[in-house]
């Protein structure tokens, strides 16, 4: 207050807004981030020392599959978590058949070095993979775009399809 007026100075009134409208938005940010983080779809509390897997898609793989796909992701944990990091996708499809997805340049380079990396994970020569893109190049249907390749050895078949921007690359074991 002044002495002289009697009335408040407007820059203390400016400065004093401020900050509550600051401390408000505050407030309200750690309120919504807080209520998100509930809200979350399948959030779930995991208790301490529980065991996690280490496989991201291991839980989806169906029975019957041979055991040479499972051990090959378990071997390439870190470098399937960046594969689906950069948005490609990995499942098992109703077959048993790992099927790895990735669209774009970026992606279907770390989906063809990933390949490789299970291949030589599987024991097998890695240029199975390049052989199954070099097929699909090769034998592409320039009518409705999708290029289909395969490739195969003794434990497995890798099977390519091509189509548009994006690449889909599936490992069948064929040790059982």
């Amino acid at each position: 207050m002044s002495i002289e007026t009697g009335q408040k100075s407007t820059a203390t009134v400016r400065d004093s807004a401020s900050l509550w409208s600051g401390t408000g938005l505050a407030v309200i940010i750690a309120l919504c981030v807080t209520v998100s983080a509930f809200a979350i779809d399948g959030a779930r509390e995991v208790p301490a020392g529980a065991a996690l897997p280490a496989n991201p898609i291991a839980e989806q793989r169906p029975a019957p599959a041979g055991e040479l796909l499972g051990r090959a992701l378990d071997a390439n944990v870190a470098e399937v978590e960046s594969f689906l990091d950069w948005g490609g996708r990995a499942d098992y499809d109703g077959a048993g058949r790992l099927v790895l997805d990735a669209h774009g340049i970026t992606g279907r380079m770390l989906e063809t070095v990933l390949a490789a990396d299970l291949a030589r994970s599987m024991a097998v020569d890695p240029d199975l993979v390049a052989e199954a893109i070099a097929a699909a190049e090769r034998d592409a249907v320039p009518e409705n775009g999708i290029a289909r390749g395969t490739a195969s050895s003794d434990l497995i078949t890798v099977i390519c399809t091509e189509s548009h921007d994006g690449m889909t690359l599936a490992f069948e074991d064929r040790s059982v």
